[in-house]
């Protein structure tokens, strides 16, 4: 499968396809949570962030095997 990423998406797929997919993932996951649950159910937001990720980059050929929220950085508003 990594021929069919390069034939189609070319060298620079992490710019093309895994970055956007993580800017995306993120808030499409986090969206469903206040800033508190944010926090205190730390597992259950990256369940679902892993989850909408994985849903996003299969198609494209890219496993997703483990995603990590090392920081929460919040706005003063």
């Amino acid at each position: 499968m990594v021929q069919r990423l390069w034939q189609e998406i070319g060298y620079d797929y992490e710019s093309r396809i895994i970055s956007p997919a993580i800017q995306e993932s993120v808030k499409a996951a986090t969206s469903q949570f206040t800033a508190a649950e944010l926090v205190s159910e730390r597992q259950k937001v990256k369940d679902e962030i892993k989850r909408v990720l994985v849903e996003r980059l299969a198609p494209r050929y890219i496993i997703v095997d483990d995603f990590s929220i090392v920081n929460f950085d919040f706005s003063d508003a």
